[in-house]
């Protein structure tokens, strides 16, 4: 694994990038309920883990994306539900994210990331339109 890292995987930026790319790509599949690859993104992790690369390579994309994914999802549903519908989304979409971790075996900094994001763009970034309702 470590020949394959150092001579192919790290020096093909085609190869390196188009494999985050697809492993973020499945991810996102993933997120939108279709799990018929999911046990390929797992194995898609364990080949970052593998190499030695998940923490420098896939975790800094996977999050940028979780960040991009969940200040849309605060955005459109801030501005189209009451707050109770609101939460409960926070609680669920939370929900999904933590069972998705576990199952794809995700790191426990991305999982704190993730969190600390979650909580940012969820809760943090919105309490000026939270503490406007009346439900």
């Amino acid at each position: 694994m470590n020949l394959f890292r150092d001579y192919t995987f790290e020096r093909q930026p085609v190869l390196r990038e188009g494999s985050v790319n697809g492993t973020c790509h499945l991810l996102a599949l993933d997120r939108q309920r279709d799990t018929s690859d999911q046990d390929l993104l797992r194995q898609a992790i364990e080949f970052f883990h593998g190499l030695g690369t998940y923490t420098h390579l896939l975790e800094p994309r996977l999050l940028e994306l979780f960040q991009t994914f969940v200040m849309a999802w605060a955005s459109t549903s801030i501005a189209s539900v009451g707050l109770s519908e609101y939460v409960n989304g926070c609680v669920a979409l939370m929900a999904g994210e933590n069972e998705r971790a576990e199952l794809l075996q995700l790191d426990a900094s991305t999982r704190r990331e993730i969190a600390a994001l979650a909580r940012q763009h969820l809760v943090d970034r919105q309490v000026e339109f939270l503490g406007e309702y009346e439900d």
